[in-house]
């Protein structure tokens, strides 16, 4: 029973740790295979295409350069592919750990809300002047009418 526990509370644990790189990893990994198959699909056509028009066996090596230029572009998109995942993990732990940072203890947080909240009523009363200031010219209006309001207006005029 505890043994089954344990099980579960380590893929748990794995989870919680590696959930965050799990989507990148699901996309580099289905890169990596749909760039695997078809360099086999493109491998089997040539060679298909080379050996039924008897190159083959005649010795005629035409076929060499497409094949070697198929696995040069292969470990080329794997080697982007690689790096772009890298480079993802990188981002997300980073991310990770500045948003660790960000949280900071309970007792910051709590220091940090006491000292914004002494500033915080000045800069309230002079955002909420300006915003009174800048709608001065709707309050003289008698009715706020809206552009769906308009479009309203000039359907009932039609019917």
């Amino acid at each position: 029973m505890i043994q089954h526990l344990l099980k579960w509370a380590a893929v748990a644990a794995l989870w919680r740790q590696g959930k965050p790189y799990f989507a990148g990893t699901v996309f580099a990994a289905v890169g990596l295979l749909i760039t695997n198959t078809l360099h086999a699909e493109f491998v089997d056509y040539i060679r298909l295409t080379y050996d039924l028009g008897g190159a083959l066996q005649t010795g005629e090596s035409s076929f060499q350069p497409w094949i070697l230029g198929s696995f040069v572009m292969k470990w080329s998109v794997f080697a982007v592919i690689v790096a772009t995942w890298v480079v993802y993990c990188r981002r997300v732990s980073a991310l990770r750990s500045r948003g660790s940072k960000r949280n900071g203890s309970v007792e910051e947080a709590r220091s940090n809300d006491a000292a914004h909240q002494t500033k915080t009523p000045e800069i309230d009363t002079i955002v909420a002047a300006e915003e009174d200031q800048a709608f001065d010219f709707l309050r003289k209006k008698r009715k706020l009418r809206g552009r769906g309001d308009l479009i309203l207006k000039g359907r009932d005029a039609k019917d």
